[in-house]
């Protein structure tokens, strides 16, 4: 799934404010978190 395709199930009306909301909360970037994830999985 795409970063905007999550922002918008998550119910984020702008990537931006999705972008900026998960640095502030984790961070990195949403693609940096993505990287962070599938490093974890293997």
């Amino acid at each position: 799934m795409s970063i905007k395709e999550v922002s918008n199930r998550l119910g984020f009306s702008s990537l931006s404010f999705f972008g900026k909301s998960v640095c502030r909360w984790f961070g990195v970037s949403p693609s940096e978190l993505r990287t962070q994830f599938r490093k974890q999985k293997k």
